[in-house]
């Protein structure tokens, strides 16, 4: 039995990368025999339809150092081959049981301010501990994996780098016109921490005048701060749509003039690359993975905190839309998104499952 850890998806994180990486683990393998996934038994499930799943009966916090209590007891338990951890935390090593780690960033390792202290030692112990404990340790991009060796003592063979996969269906305009369209409109995706830099974002509009979705759970209270950044007169061009559905999120990258993505550090980067599925143009930090996943195809940022620089790059891309555009009807192009297929993705996670059964 393989037992994918997918208890992010009942915390905040649903609304995040890991909950985005779990999910396509769900349309991949839940259904398939011998394929689980683990949820928190004293949380309520996920918006989400699991059929294979098992329950928990353990504390609701993620990352912390009850799993080495809860979860081993429960893998002793239960006839579990293979665990896929999805958010960094293993228990303790278990005879006869085989562990995987995804390892998705390293930011809590690389940036030193980010999150509190408290956080940080919790994330910085189970992040050493999944190294040392994983039989194979998942990268989701080449540079996470460039990361992990340069920071932690790893012997390569472990380390597999699996990107992730696009798996957004088109819809047609008329779908899209229930959806408040500001006319030319940029759009960003993700989150709001420090990291994704969207105060930059922000303090670009007075410079542009051009509205900006913003699309990602956020506090009110965030939200607050972010529109005292600007003078009065120019909150107009701020529109917060909080989490939004797919079929609403697909509607605004297919109408976006600019998709903006200027964050400080990626461990992939998935909403840039959505955008440019749907053919709109992107300009992004260099930072992190993102030229690997990006490829050629995005507008870089030299200084992602640099306000002039990305109006700069703003108005570039407004006189030069077409020729832009042009740059995603070539075969290149259409090779580029075909490599993050569902197929390519499923082989990948298939052989390392099968190789450790």
């Amino acid at each position: 039995m393989i037992l994918i850890d997918s208890r992010a998806l009942q915390t905040y994180s649903y609304y995040r990368g890991i909950g985005d990486y779990i999910k396509k683990l769900i349309d991949i393998y839940d259904n398939k025999r011998d394929y689980y996934f683990l949820l928190f038994s004293r949380r309520n499930e996920p918006d989400i339809k699991i059929n294979n799943k098992m329950l928990i009966d353990s504390f609701t916090r993620m990352i912390s150092f009850t799993d080495d209590i809860f979860l081993r007891k429960f893998l002793k338990k239960n006839p579990v081959d293979v665990y896929h951890s999805t958010s960094f935390g293993l228990p303790l090593r278990i005879k006869g049981k085989k562990y995987i780690s995804t390892i998705h960033d390293l930011t809590q390792v690389i940036f030193k301010n980010f999150g509190g202290f408290k956080n940080r030692i919790i994330q910085k112990r189970f992040l050493k501990s999944s190294i040392k404990n994983a039989d194979v340790i998942i990268g989701v991009s080449n540079k996470t994996k460039e990361d992990l060796l340069g920071r932690f003592k790893i012997n390569e063979d472990r380390i597999r780098v699996v990107h992730q996969y696009i798996n957004f269906q088109d819809y047609d305009c008329k779908v899209c016109k229930k959806y408040f369209l500001p006319g030319d409109f940029m759009l960003y995706s993700g989150g709001f921490d420090k990291i994704k830099n969207v105060e930059t974002m922000i303090k670009v509009l007075p410079l542009v005048k051009i509205p900006l979705i913003l699309t990602g759970y956020i506090s009110d209270e965030h939200k607050k701060r972010l529109l005292n950044l600007i003078d009065y007169k120019f909150k107009r061009f701020i529109i917060f749509k909080g989490y939004v559905s797919k079929e609403e999120l697909i509607c605004y990258y297919k109408n976006a003039r600019i998709f903006l993505f200027p964050s400080l550090y990626e461990g992939f980067g998935y909403p840039p690359l959505e955008a440019l599925f749907f053919k709109t143009p992107v300009i992004s930090s260099d930072r992190g993975s993102l030229k690997e996943v990006l490829k050629n195809y995005s507008i870089y940022l030299e200084n992602p905190l640099n306000v002039e620089e990305l109006a700069s790059k703003i108005r570039y891309v407004i006189n030069n839309y077409d020729d832009i555009k042009e740059n995603f009807e070539t075969k290149e192009f259409e090779d580029f998104i075909n490599y993050y297929s569902r197929f390519r993705f499923e082989r990948e996670m298939n052989k390392i499952y099968n190789d450790l059964i």
